[in-house]
């Protein structure tokens, strides 16, 4: 199990840098509470080395933020180091999950519980943790969660054992279904953060890397109903990918899902369902900077009020890459490079999410541990210059995460 920090020095040891609103966005650390305004939540290391779940919420101008706030780690938890999942729940309130660390020496874990915090009202403040674990698996990775046909949470993590574990709300609140394991491909080992998307018709799709190197899927078979068998994408020819080529999933204007990914060879590889709620195509490659690789990190994709979907991928130039839709549906733009801040690099995925405006906001954590933020100075406009939110004082953001 390996772990990345943002390049930063804490104690005297340098560590290493690893260089949207609709109810079935991609699971991401951005999302907007009921008035609009946004929230995000990432996980930071202070001095001493202990870590901490940071929040930032839009003030209610939609243009000020507040400070830093602090929630710790649950009391169970040993320490944290993947990103959280963040979804807004059939009421509006805000829910966050994240799983836990047994740290070892070396940075090593042994996986942890999964945890939980809700808005005790829509936007308002939140409550204590809840541990998920009662006779629950060991978890590694970012948790994947989505809202089923009927509105309730259903989450889904990457166990120890190589398989998925999913888990889901019995009704609204915190009552929840006993854990269940969808196993894994016979023979083949799960290896990655899962991806969860919803259908046009309500029914949730997982896509998640196994040890083979190949995507896999899993879907239920009528809204709310049972769950397919595993099915295997593959990979395109002598590509590889990897604990950390966690997909991106968006529909467009259409309802029809796009899936994006970055394989060994810093391509971006692209599939798309060929009719609403349907098939999936076969790997198409996206074009790429010359010069450039990607880095093998989770994309960022979301629609601007236009309907036209927008892209972010990392490139191993520390710069964010961006490319748009032509129309709604259509083509893609050449890529466009938002240069990273001149204080820092790019060092980790980022998260992007529309503001009470429509205009779409991106957020990334910096070489310099800081949390960096551009805007869209209109809906579907131009972009504003890089802006630091810095981090709590002692603090470092966590950067790219992975679960290898």
């Amino acid at each position: 199990m390996t772990f990345y920090w943002p390049g930063a020095t804490i104690t005297g040891v340098t560590i290493s840098r690893l260089g949207t609103n609709r109810s079935y966005t991609p699971t991401t650390w951005v999302a907007a509470n009921a008035d609009g305004r946004l929230e995000l939540f990432v996980v930071g290391v202070d001095v001493a080395g202990d870590q901490a779940l940071l929040n930032l919420r839009q003030s209610a101008s939609g243009n000020g933020w507040s400070p830093w706030l602090s929630h710790g780690i649950p009391s169970g938890s040993a320490g944290l180091r993947w990103s959280p999942a963040l979804v807004a729940a059939a009421d509006g309130r805000l829910e966050v999950f994240l799983v836990g660390d047994d740290l070892q020496p070396g940075g090593l874990g042994s996986g942890g519980a999964l945890y939980q915090k809700w808005q005790t009202m829509p936007n308002n403040g939140w409550s204590d943790w809840f541990c998920h674990q009662t006779g629950g698996p060991d978890l590694f990775g970012s948790p994947a969660v989505a809202r089923g046909a009927d509105g309730l949470l259903q989450l889904f993590a990457l166990g120890a054992d190589g398989a998925l574990w999913h888990r889901r709300q019995t009704s609204a609140g915190s009552n929840w279904s006993l854990w269940y394991s969808h196993g894994c491909p016979a023979g083949l080992p799960l290896n990655s953060a899962p991806t969860v998307a919803a259908n046009v018709d309500g029914r949730l799709e997982v896509f998640i890397v196994s040890q083979h190197a190949e995507l896999w899927h899993i879907e239920q078979a009528t809204p709310d109903g049972v769950w397919s068998r595993w099915f295997s994408h593959g990979t395109p020819s002598g590509v590889l990918f990897g604990s950390d080529s966690t997909p991106a999933i968006a529909p467009n204007a259409d309802g029809c899902l796009q899936l994006f990914t970055v394989g060994n060879d810093g391509m971006l590889w692209h599939m798309s369902q060929a009719t609403i709620s349907g098939g999936w195509s076969d790997w198409e490659p996206d074009d790429v900077p010359q010069g450039v690789k990607f880095q093998r990190l989770r994309p960022a994709i979301a629609a601007g009020p236009d309907g036209r979907l927008q892209l972010f991928v990392v490139g191993n130039d520390e710069n964010l890459w961006h490319k748009v839709q032509t129309e709604p549906n259509g083509g893609w733009s050449a890529w466009l490079c938002r240069e990273a801040p001149s204080a820092a690099g790019v060092a980790g995925s980022a998260a992007v999410a529309a503001d009470p405006d429509g205009c779409l906001e991106l957020f990334v954590a910096g070489t310099d541990g800081a949390l960096w933020h551009m805007w869209q100075t209109t809906p579907n406009g131009d972009w504003s210059p890089w802006f630091s939110h810095g981090a709590p004082s002692g603090f470092a953001l966590l950067a790219a995460l992975t679960t290898s």
